[in-house]
């Protein structure tokens, strides 16, 4: 079987579809893991492992990323076309390694037939994908850019990076999924575009600063783009500029002059500290939610589950992607 460069975490090294096969074995049963609940491990395995060799074949090592980031690319969305399609009912799966007779005098292994299977329209389409991916990215603002790369291209642990960028790993356990909830509105946005734009974050930030971000205002420069409002709403979000805007109201903003301004100090008021404390109580449809110093408090019923406050949004990204299963 033909070899090719494969770049690994810490090497380059030429391999077989076959080698791919055994070496990513793990990545294919951890991204098939999660479709369990509707079908069986086995199946999506086969399944992820399409997907794999896929990636195999359209892997090009002069992208300079690593093979784990593009594979896990092709092989979730091989399992989401499954999925879309319900495929799973009606395939007869067959082993990579089962001997077939592909009309010839020489018999073939099942693995060595994918050339014919593949569809090169799906593999164009998510090298686009990726390099769409690329282009979200840079979007980003420093910080945010900078774990994702680490995460995603240097195959870094959470751990690492907040070592490397001195912070807690639960912050960056956070950021990492801000970030990827601002990938989804900046590619969202993209899609939505009818014409390819040329708005800059700093261009939008100058139009805010000068004439608000109401309503009004947007209007005008989603026109000038020929954008849709809610995409650059979706863009105030994603580069985090939304308090720059001449109205905005969450924090007061200082101009240079108030910064060169001597203010006469205030009177400090030290009160005694209180022995009750203040718990805030939100009810929803299915339940109540008290915010209770460090923690959030989740009651169904009679029972009840207290969660960090650091926590909520890797809890609200867990129940999306579960309703989205279930669905």
């Amino acid at each position: 079987m033909d070899r090719k460069p494969i770049k690994l975490k810490n090497e380059i090294k030429e391999m077989t579809a076959e080698e791919v096969c055994k070496h990513f074995e793990g990545l294919v049963y951890n991204l098939c893991k999660r479709w369990t609940i509707r079908y069986d491990i086995e199946d999506l395995k086969q399944i992820g492992f399409i997907g794999l060799v896929k990636a195999y074949k359209a892997y090009d090592i002069s992208k300079n990323v690593l093979f784990t980031t593009y594979a896990s690319m092709i092989v979730n969305s091989t399992l989401i076309d499954n999925y879309k399609s319900d495929k799973s009912q009606h395939i007869k799966f067959t082993s990579l390694n089962t001997t077939i007779d592909d009309g010839s005098n020489e018999s073939k292994e099942f693995i060595e037939c994918f050339d014919d299977e593949i569809n090169y329209e799906d593999i164009a389409i998510n090298n686009v994908e990726y390099e769409r991916l690329r282009l979200a990215i840079n979007q980003l603002d420093p910080t945010y850019k900078r774990i994702v790369e680490m995460i995603a291209f240097e195959e870094k642990s959470q751990l690492q990076i907040a070592e490397i960028l001195n912070m807690g790993r639960s912050t960056v356990s956070l950021k990492y999924r801000e970030t990827l909830e601002q990938l989804k509105i900046i590619m969202k946005g993209d899609d939505d575009m009818p014409i390819k734009s040329n708005l800059t974050r700093e261009e939008l930030r100058g139009w805010i600063e000068k004439n608000g971000s109401h309503k009004e205002s947007l209007m005008k420069i989603a026109e000038k783009h020929k954008l849709t409002l809610g995409t650059i709403r979706g863009y105030l979000e994603a580069w985090d500029i939304r308090k720059y805007s001449k109205n905005y109201r969450g924090s007061k903003k200082v101009n240079d002059a108030d910064k060169n301004t001597t203010k006469p100090k205030q009177e400090i008021k030290v009160t005694a500290p209180s022995f009750l404390q203040e718990i805030k109580t939100y009810r929803g449809s299915i339940g109540q939610y008290q915010i209770n110093g460090d923690n959030v408090d989740l009651q169904f019923g009679n029972a009840i589950v207290s969660i960090e406050k650091e926590n909520i949004m890797n809890l609200v990204m867990e129940l999306s992607e579960l309703n989205r299963i279930i669905s």
